[in-house]
């Protein structure tokens, strides 16, 4: 029997929600908020500097919940943060110490992503990816035509 378009969303939506929580247990497990582990999951990514607007942007959160996390981490001597080029938005970079501690949080839950993505074959990643995609753009622009 084929599901109808709302218990298909239901069923997206609770998916969506169990993978939120998969990784806010990680983060929970290594000791750092979501804002921290995502923070440095995107400057381990990056190869250990960002500017503070991409990090903003990377993690769809308010600029205020960003810049608190980032005044967080460096404070504990995670971080340091520079004037970037441009001047309007400070460069972030991982210290020593917060090399090693993305390699052991992000690094160890990137790894195990790519593990995950790999037991995929390439056309199903191709396929998860472009649907994905798809769906994410017509949805903005329908939530975007409400008035």
């Amino acid at each position: 029997m084929r599901m109808s378009v709302h218990d298909n969303l239901a069923e997206y939506n609770w998916r969506w929600m169990e993978q939120n929580e998969i990784y806010h247990k990680a983060a929970k497990r290594f000791g750092l908020s979501d804002s921290v582990f995502w923070i440095m999951y995107f400057l381990h990514e990056a190869g250990g500097t960002l500017g503070q607007r991409e990090i903003c942007a990377a993690m769809c959160v308010p600029k205020q919940t960003t810049n608190s996390a980032l005044k967080k981490l460096e404070s504990d001597g995670l971080i340091s943060m520079s004037e970037s080029a441009s001047r309007r938005c400070k460069d972030v970079s991982l210290t020593d110490a917060g090399r090693e501690m993305a390699e052991r949080t992000a690094g160890r839950i990137i790894a195990a992503e790519c593990r995950t993505m790999g037991e995929l074959s390439a056309e199903e990643q191709e396929e998860f990816l472009r649907i994905l995609n798809k769906y994410n753009k017509i949805l903005s622009k329908r939530i975007g035509e409400i008035k």
